[in-house]
């Protein structure tokens, strides 16, 4: 007997999606196919809508603009990401200071590889879409605590004796990475072309925090 024959009938019927699940999942997916597409910039509310086979009213039951609707794409490529390195972080300990930033950097680099249409499109109409480009910043900030605590407990240069000067070197090494992965992404890399990047910014990492990468 599978497990899910053990649920009571209601708890099955729970884990089945509404209409309302489809329809927005509807509707991110069609964002994604527009992105791919390159049009999404261009196309209105509307022919979003039509592209999701729902009403334009019906698009606003779910987001309140474009910008909504790419911001919670965002949020959707990055949660597991979020959740992982957060995990990290609680678990620098086991696996030493330098594994914990190198996971960091492939996690990240797997996410632009994963996840390229989306997270090009959030660095390029965020300058246009605060909302996006805010949604960004929630969800940086989010990996940023964890990498803070790794500098402020293990790094050997001065930033790491001040917890202001240490978030001010996370910041900008996270925002040097991003752009490094964006860059990467906007081309046609190999897997080769994402490995050497992984190791050059672990490389920059771990020299700015003054990791020894034989401390894992």
């Amino acid at each position: 007997m599978a497990d899910s024959d053990l649920l009571p009938r209601r708890a099955q019927r729970r884990e089945t999606p509404s209409k309302g699940d489809l329809r927005e999942r509807a509707l991110l997916d069609a964002a994604r196919r527009l992105l791919e597409q390159g049009t999404f910039a261009d196309v209105s509310v509307a022919e979003i809508a039509q592209e999701a086979h729902i009403s334009r009213a019906a698009f606003y039951f779910y987001f309140a603009s474009k910008q909504s609707l790419l911001a919670s794409l965002v949020d959707q490529a990055v949660t597991d990401f979020n959740s992982f390195i957060v995990g990290v972080g609680e678990a620098n300990d086991a696996v030493g200071p330098a594994e914990a930033i190198r996971s960091t950097v492939i996690a990240a680099a797997q996410l632009w590889w994963n996840n390229s249409t989306v997270l090009r499109a959030s660095v390029e109409l965020g300058a246009v879409m605060p909302e996006v480009y805010a949604r960004t910043i929630e969800n940086l900030e989010i990996v940023r605590a964890p990498t803070v605590a790794l500098l402020r407990k293990y790094g050997t240069v001065p930033e790491a004796r001040s917890a202001e000067q240490s978030a001010e070197l996370v910041r900008v090494l996270t925002f040097m990475a991003e752009r490094s992965l964006y860059d990467l992404m906007r081309g046609h890399p190999t897997e080769r072309d994402r490995d050497r990047l992984v190791d050059q910014l672990t490389t920059v990492w771990l020299r700015a925090f003054g990791i020894d990468d034989s401390a894992s």
